[in-house]
Formats: C-alpha cells, structure tokens, sequence
C-alpha cells in the first residue's frame, strides 16, 4: 500500500552535526534545588540526553553525557555549542573534546537565544512536567523526564517540520506518509 510505504529523507546526514549542551536549575525547598543536564540535536530536535541531579553541573557530567551519546547513537557530536558557564569552559572538558574531534562553541554571554534547541526544551520540561508536578526524589524526576523525553522524540510532532515529523523520524530519516 502507498499509504504505509517508508520513505528516507536527507536530513538524518546533519544528526549529531550540531548538539547543544546546557543545564537548568529547579528550585525545590526540600531537600535541596535540582539540576537537569540536557544534550539536544538542533537539526532534528531530538532530544539525546536528559539527567537529573541533586547538585549543580560539573565537568564530569559533561564529559559522561557525551560519553554516553557515543554510546547509545555510535558516535559523538561533531560540534557542542555550550554557554559560558564554568563546568562549559573546564580544562577537562576541553581536552576531551579535543581529543575527540568534537569542536566547541560558546555563545555571546547574554544570548541565551543561541543555544535555542537546548532553551527550547528547558521551555518544554518547565512548562509540559514540571510546573504540573512536584517530586520529592531525584529518582521521580528523573523518570517523569525520560517518560517526557520519550513522548517528545517519538509522538510529538513537529509543527515546525514541513511535513510535520517527530523529532526520532527527522532525526534516523524514516517516516510514514501522513
């Protein structure tokens, strides 16, 4: 049936060509706030790595995230585009990624508008989960943001998308006819 063919776009080619890197911070009152480290695609959106911790970022989740996208998609990002936050510019960081071939951007101080794909899901989590909910341990948490991240790679379509795709179909370049 034509209706159920796969079809294969280009796009998939820029996947992981791009990634950026920022952390947000939740304010709880007990015990204390917590962080989210996330690592997004800018070509396809898709969101790549999302964890949740009781203490600020340092650069060895830095490190430890992109290990893990290494891990999990086959290779690492060609370019990280960072702000300038002090785990971002570590020494560690840097000899990593140069012994990677993975290349560093830093936005403009002040221009959080740069690093959009990452802000953008910071606006999602805030907003679709964590405004909604409150969780007391950092294993809740961590689990309501895999579930959401779930949801937004692979249900949430795109309306941004010309043909209105999740961000797992723009991401490994299949999808179905709509």
């Amino acid at each position: 049936e034509v209706g159920a063919k796969e079809i294969k776009y280009m796009k998939a080619e820029k996947f992981l060509a791009v990634v950026s890197v920022d952390d947000v911070e939740f304010i709880r009152y007990k015990p204390r706030d917590t962080y989210v480290l996330n690592f997004t695609d800018e070509a396809s959106y898709f969101a790549l790595e999302s964890k949740v911790r009781g203490h600020k970022t340092n650069s060895y989740h830095i490190i430890q995230g992109l290990k893990r996208i290494r891990q999990n998609y086959g290779r690492y990002p060609k370019r990280i585009r960072l702000d300038n936050a002090q785990a971002h510019k570590a020494t560690k960081v840097a000899r990593f990624c140069q012994k990677n071939n993975i290349q560093m951007d830093f936005i403009t101080k002040g221009c959080p508008e740069e690093n959009w794909p990452v802000e953008s899901w910071h606006r999602n989590l805030n907003q679709d989960v964590i405004y909604r909910h409150g969780y007391e341990t950092i294993q809740e948490w961590q689990k309501a943001l895999d579930e959401y991240r779930y949801f937004h790679n692979h249900l949430k379509r795109l309306r941004s998308d010309p043909i209105v795709r999740t961000p797992a179909e723009i991401a490994f370049a299949f999808t179905t006819r709509l």
